[in-house]
Order: C-alpha cells, then sequence, then structure tokens
C-alpha cells in the first residue's frame, strides 16, 4: 500500500486590529515547494511538526506575516489563491494538513480564519483535513465546520508547536485509514484576557489545561484545546472557547466541552492583573541583583503592536548608573545612523512618543538571526537593517522592522554583551518567558500604553459582542455544546 500523500499548508497571521498600518502582501514570508520543507523542516514549528509526522508529504505553501494591523484585502485574496490553487494543483491528495492563526482580520471580511478554511475546503474537495491553530484564536463560524478535526497547540509561551504538528499529522493518518471518526463540541465563554494573563504555567490556566489533559488521558477526548482568544481584535467573535473531538461519542464530546466551559467561566476574574508602571518596574531592577527583564506589555510586538514605544526606554534612559539595553523600531532613525557611520555621535528623535536621543553608534548591521529555543528554534527572524546606539549607560537597537522579543539571540546578534545587563526592556508579554527565564533573574510585567496594554476595557473595544467578561458583570451557563462536525452526506 502506497504512503497516503499530505498536503502541508497554512496562511497565518495575528491580527491587531487597534494597529492602523495595514498588513500587506509584502509583509507575507511565503514559502511554497520544496523551500517550505527545508527551511521549516526540524525547526519548533506546526509545520515542522507536519514534515516530521506526515508520511509522505506534499509541500503546498505557508504563509506568515509578523503580527500587525488587519491584513489588507487584496493581500487576502492574493494568498488564498496561490493557497487553493497549490491544492488543487496537488491533487490527488489523501489528506490536508492546515496551519492557520485563528485571529486573522482581513478588510471587508472580518475575523476570516473560517472563510480560509472553507476555501480550502473547496479546493481538495473531500479529503480529511486537519487544523492547527494558535490557542490566542478567536473561534470563527466555519472554521470547526469546514475540517475533520481542529486542535491548538497549549502552551504559553508556545513551545509546544512542533509537537502539536505532529499530534495533528498522526490524527490525520487515522482518520485516512478509517480508524478515527471525529466528532466535535465546541462552547465558546464570554471571556476576554489580556495576553499577560495568558501564560499556562500560571493560573488560571494552569488548571483549566490540566483539566483538559485529564479529560484526553481518561480516553473521554482525542483532543480537548482550550482557546485563550484575542483581546486586540475588535471582532464580534472574541472570546474565550473549548473545542473537543473524540472518536464517535458526541455525548462524552459535549460534556468535555461543558465541563471545561463551566470552569473557565468560573475563574474569569482570576485573569484580572495589576502591573507596576514603567517607573516602578525601572525602580525594581535599579533595586534588585542579576538581570531584570522587563516585560513591555503594551507594545507587544507578538501581539501585533509597532515595537517603537519609548515608556519604559525614557525611565532607563534617566535612571542613572543601571546598565540597561532596549530596542525601539524607527527605520527612519536607522538611516540616519547608517548615513552618519559607525564612530559618530548622533542626536536623534525615536519612538512613539519622541524620545531624544544623544550618543555614539557603534554597529549598523542586517538584522537577520536565527532563534535559539525554546520557541520558534531554528527559525530566521529579520529585523532589516540595524543601527545600535550607545547612550551612556542604555544601549538602543534601532530596528528597521519591528521583531518578537522572545529570544535572546536578537540581542547577541547585535553584538550586546546579556552579561554586562541589569535591565533589558522587551517588547513583549508572556511569550518573552521562553526565552528570558534561562537568563534573567526576575521578570516584571510592566503596564506600559499601547495597543496591546493589559487593561482591555480601556481599548475602545466597540465590536465585541456583549455581554462580555470584564466588561460586563452577569451570569451564564454552557447549557447545551454545540456540535460542529463536518456534513459529509452529501459525498
Amino acid at each position: 500500500m502506497s504512503r497516503p500523500r499530505i498536503a502541508i499548508a497554512g496562511l497565518f497571521h495575528e491580527s491587531n486590529t487597534l494597529v492602523e498600518r495595514p498588513t500587506r502582501l509584502g509583509d507575507f514570508h511565503v514559502r511554497s515547494g520544496a523551500t517550505l520543507v527545508e527551511e521549516l523542516s526540524g525547526t519548533q514549528t506546526v509545520c515542522g511538526g507536519f514534515v516530521a509526522g506526515a508520511a509522505s508529504p506534499v509541500p503546498v505553501m505557508h504563509a506568515y506575516a509578523t503580527p500587525a494591523g488587519v491584513v489588507d484585502h487584496a493581500a487576502y485574496r492574493d494568498l488564498t489563491g496561490r493557497l487553493c490553487e497549490g491544492l488543487h494543483q496537488a491533487l490527488p491528495l489523501d489528506g490536508v494538513l492546515l496551519e492557520l492563526h485563528g485571529a486573522m482580520v482581513v478588510d471587508g471580511i472580518g475575523a476570516a480564519d473560517g472563510e480560509t478554511a472553507r476555501r480550502v475546503r473547496e479546493a481538495v474537495g473531500d479529503v480529511p483535513v486537519v487544523i492547527v491553530i494558535d490557542p490566542h484564536a478567536n473561534l470563527t463560524a466555519g472554521l470547526v465546520e469546514s475540517a475533520d478535526l481542529v486542535m491548538a497547540y497549549q502552551t504559553n509561551p508556545h513551545v509546544d508547536m512542533a509537537e502539536t504538528g505532529e499530534r495533528a499529522a498522526a490524527a490525520l493518518t487515522r482518520i485516512i485509514e478509517g480508524r478515527l471518526a471525529p466528532t466535535s463540541a465546541i462552547v465558546t465563554v464570554p471571556v476576554t484576557a489580556p495576553a499577560i494573563a495568558q501564560a499556562s504555567a500560571d493560573e488560571p490556566l494552569r488548571g483549566l489545561l490540566a483539566r483538559a489533559r485529564d479529560h484526553e488521558r481518561a480516553g473521554r477526548c482525542v483532543s480537548v484545546s482550550v482557546l485563550f482568544g484575542f483581546a486586540y481584535a475588535d471582532v464580534p467573535e472574541q472570546s474565550m472557547a473549548v473545542i473537543a473531538f473524540s472518536d464517535g461519542d458526541p455525548v462524552a464530546t459535549a460534556a468535555v466541552a461543558r465541563d471545561l466551559g463551566e470552569l473557565a467561566w468560573s475563574s474569569r476574574h482570576d485573569f484580572a492583573r495589576r502591573l507596576l508602571t514603567p517607573a516602578e518596574a525601572v525602580a525594581v531592577a535599579a533595586a534588585s541583583p542579576g538581570l531584570t527583564a522587563l516585560a513591555n506589555v503594551g507594545d507587544n510586538v507578538g501581539g501585533g503592536a509597532p515595537g517603537d514605544s519609548t515608556a519604559i526606554a525614557a525611565e532607563l534612559l534617566h535612571r542613572t548608573g543601571l546598565r540597561a539595553a532596549t530596542t525601539i523600531c524607527d527605520p527612519e532613525a536607522v538611516a540616519v545612523c547608517e548615513t552618519a557611520g559607525v564612530g559618530a555621535t548622533v542626536r536623534l528623535w525615536v519612538g512613539s512618543p519622541p524620545l531624544e536621543l544623544s550618543g555614539a553608534v557603534v554597529r549598523v548591521q542586517d538584522g537577520r538571526y536565527v532563534n535559539d529555543g525554546p520557541l520558534a528554534r531554528g527559525v530566521v527572524f529579520d529585523m532589516g537593517r540595524v543601527a545600535v546606539v550607545e547612550c551612556e549607560s542604555l544601549t538602543v537597537v534601532l530596528q528597521s522592522r519591528a521583531v518578537m522579543a522572545n529570544d535572546q539571540n536578537m540581542l547577541r546578534s547585535c553584538g550586546i554583551d546579556l552579561g554586562s545587563l541589569s535591565a533589558v526592556d522587551l517588547k513583549g508579554a508572556a511569550a518573552v518567558r521562553a526565552g528570558w527565564e534561562s537568563r534573567a533573574a526576575r521578570i516584571v510585567d510592566v503596564d506600559s500604553p499601547g495597543p496591546t496594554a493589559a487593561d482591555v476595557t480601556g481599548l475602545g473595544l466597540g465590536n465585541v459582542r456583549r455581554p462580555l467578561w470584564p466588561f460586563d458583570e452577569f451570569d451564564w451557563c454552557p447549557g447545551q455544546a454545540v456540535s460542529a462536525n463536518r456534513d459529509t452526506s452529501a459525498s
């Protein structure tokens, strides 16, 4: 018997609707054919897991852009067209492994991952489709209905992406061989929480995820995914959710989804966070031994923020004797430094709100580096052209392109000796723990301003479906879990 031909594909974006600049076609890194396998095989990514787990992988296309503003409609049309045409050309297929995010928002469409799944289903017809999504997903109508099985990786920071890709491949093989007939149930929970409250090692998610794993180990379901939700997409679908799949047991599936929905709701007040202000956080760094990593929650590049905040940098700049480093995305400032040249003294205004810097340009270089892990280990990231400016005790890495601050190699690649630092300003939230816990004596979450701020009630979200906690106090119970099985009666 020949090995099943499994298409590997993806269209991945987390869209922050509070960011003005749209995500355009040129912002996406598109891999197709053999390049997809060459670049992602062996990496700590979902597609890395797909490649490792698929018996006979057929690489089609994978498109990814750093989280940012709403995706331009023309870009989405182009990318989905290429994706579906690639799938059509790859026919006949025995199955499809598809990576989506779950929080993509497209101009003119809104929450779009369900539409992407529907288009993929139309392109391949009645072959099994297994989808892996990010747990920071807002469950979109049509997503589960277009797939045979949907699962989300369950750690945050997301260190289980490759493992989940392999699990998805194994599940798809069982479906193809007739050894698994997935039955689904979903419960949407009217709770939203900031990214900083969504670390999987912290309560309440730790307890929720432990319960989900208990249900899997007990054999009640083959896959149980808790969706944390994405608070920075102003769409009606914004909320937490539970997706459960069993092997043909709708009663057990519904019971599991309801159980976790009830637990998520009863735990909602534990998602509240009180963080330190930038001034308070820098004071902690100044008074504490070792390296203090300051998680710049309001300017979380991993949540779509622009990476140009100066709120913490301003406090570090004026804190005499505290050796620190920060990153600020400002392409114009990089160009000024490049023109001035290494060794020159520059005076320039950078970031938002504008902060005046005066210092020596010590490096100008290409900003590509490879993540050391554990998060996205082996993946190449690109900050564009980079300039490093020494401003007395503050080292400023000026980036042409914002990059998630989840790996120490981001700064190491710029020649910064991490052992010499007392503080580092990281434009991120919970995910920075993956790369920095091994280095930092402490990680301090900072209540900085920006489009990923910790207080979601102050973000001006007007399109979310109400009532929704913490915007409203109300009574809720999950009731009957909703079955979302794909209708195969016509096939």
